[in-house]
């Protein structure tokens, strides 16, 4: 489907299952349900997705139309990563297996390793997801290697906030953008992988190259993708004008997961909640991140959580130390848990003791048992100047009180370890 062409393919389409259901003819209703299922959004419209995947594994069970039901369970389980029913996934799971096992035919096997990679991911071992996503690369050399590599490189992408290692795109990624600079889907790749690598040029290449599509851009099951990297790497920019445009666009997407087969990405809130921040819009951001933490606690994508978390803290930090500690804290035991070597890393930074020189000799002070008046008199500052700074100290250190804030100096600042 062209670029801007949406408006005219989604009735067409709707028409032509139509026609073809009134024509009983097998073959003409398998390519009306594909071309219905290529203008749908999973996010937007996931009970019709699985409609059009009970009507071709119907269409296979009726005709022995094994490439139909290969596309019905396929359709079926981007539908339950993108609404976060793990359970229907692992028995979608299962299904595809049998059925990979019964066609014998390696295309089938190779979607299956990378439902099995997708699930690894969201189970909190992401070494592992790349170890069978490596598998199935190598499986997809035997028929399909282009497509396979850049969807290779898109899934490896969806490990890099986790493990630090972001992907290179054969041939470096300003040379990838004015190839495929006219596909949306990959110039949001592209600039994905430039923010994650920290390349501000490309990135900012990538971001005015979406800024242009995205008032044609398809409702299709891309579209979320496109939309929500644009957003996020315009507030990654600081192009608070496109990331505002972007977050007014996305916002019914709260609720869904950013997750398919190709790559997962978490929670759209997360997003939404990155995205609010950079345009001021705090006690939304701060919605946003704190729905997000729950939905990935609900599904037990434990990564995702604590990913979810430090991005949560970062909102919060300014304005509430002891909640930014609390997720950060919780994060850092995770990632550490997993092996999480990038969530790891920023959780622990938002976890340092940042007191300032006069903050933390009061609150040498306080830990040794010496009343606000003591301490004032000691220094030479009023008793108000000595509670502010008691209370900025209890904050950013995370507790609630002198008793707390007395052990948590003895401990040392290194608490993390």
């Amino acid at each position: 489907m062209e670029i801007g062409g949406h408006t005219r393919a989604e009735p067409i389409s709707r028409a032509a299952l139509a026609l073809a259901e009134c024509s009983d003819d097998p073959d003409a209703i398998a390519a009306a349900v594909h071309a219905r299922h290529e203008v749908l959004d999973p996010a937007v419209a996931p009970e019709e997705v699985l409609d059009l995947a009970a009507r071709s594994l119907d269409l296979a069970a009726a005709g022995s139309r094994a490439e139909a039901e290969l596309w019905g369970r396929l359709w079926r389980l981007d539908v339950r990563l993108t609404v976060g029913d793990l359970t229907g996934y692992d028995a979608e799971t299962a299904a595809l297996a049998a059925l990979a096992d019964r066609l014998g035919w390696s295309v089938a096997r190779w979607h299956l390793l990378r439902a099995r990679a997708a699930r690894l991911l969201l189970a909190g071992r992401p070494g592992a997801a790349a170890d069978v996503a490596a598998e199935a690369f190598a499986l997809a050399g035997t028929f399909e290697e282009q497509p396979a590599r850049e969807l290779h490189v898109a899934f490896l992408a969806c490990l890099a906030p986790f493990t630090g290692r972001v992907p290179e795109w054969p041939g470096g990624l300003p040379a990838a953008l004015a190839r495929f600079g006219s596909e949306p889907i990959a110039v949001a790749q592209i600039g994905r992988l430039a923010m994650l690598g920290a390349d501000r040029d490309t990135a900012a290449a990538a971001c005015r190259a979406l800024r242009d599509m995205l008032p044609d851009l398809a409702p299709d099951v891309r579209h979320n993708y496109i939309l929500l990297s644009a957003g996020e790497i315009a507030a990654w920019l600081g192009w608070t004008g496109l990331a505002r445009a972007v977050y007014a666009r996305a916002l019914p997407l709260a609720g869904r997961y950013l997750n398919t087969m190709t790559a997962c990405h978490g929670a759209m809130d997360r997003s939404l909640g990155v995205i609010a921040a950079a345009i001021g819009e705090r006690e939304a951001a701060e919605r946003h991140l704190a729905d997000a933490v729950a939905m990935e606690d609900r599904i037990g994508a434990v990564a995702f959580a604590a990913q979810a978390r430090v991005a949560y803290a970062e909102v919060v930090r300014t304005c509430d130390g002891r909640r930014a500690h609390t997720l950060a804290a919780a994060a850092l035991a995770t990632a550490r848990r997993l092996g999480l070597t990038a969530v790891a890393a920023a959780a622990a930074e938002l976890c340092r003791d940042e007191l300032t020189g006069r903050e933390l000799q009061v609150a040498d002070l306080a830990a040794e048992g010496l009343a606000n008046r003591e301490i004032a008199a000691r220094l030479h500052i009023s008793e108000r100047t000595v509670e502010t700074h008691v209370r900025n100290a209890i904050g950013k250190l995370g507790v609630t009180n002198r008793t707390q804030l007395a052990a948590r100096l003895r401990a040392g600042n290194q608490y993390w370890h």
